[in-house]
């Protein structure tokens, strides 16, 4: 059986991905492999990836961790900068 792969392209603020997040239901609007392309402050223009869609829900004994998304840089940046964890 062939297989049909689609690209859409649609347009998506920051605050509808939230909403859909927030309401545990980002599976409905995003997939693993999405690209969002982003312009950065300084205008750099760079595209980032869904890595994953609450995998890390109930793996810790801290605060719970609510439903997120976990995000992919595509694109390398072009300078070098210090990366900073929390």
């Amino acid at each position: 059986m062939p297989t049909l792969t689609q690209t859409v392209i649609k347009e998506i603020t920051w605050k509808d991905i939230a909403a859909f997040c927030e309401s545990g239901k980002a599976a409905e609007l995003l997939s693993v492999g999405d690209i969002i392309s982003i312009t950065l402050k300084n205008g750099e223009k760079m595209r980032i990836a869904v890595a994953g869609i609450n995998t890390y829900t109930r793996t810790t004994d801290q605060a719970p961790l609510g439903w997120h998304i976990d995000w992919i840089s595509k694109d390398c940046y072009p300078d070098t900068v210090q990366g900073y964890s929390f």
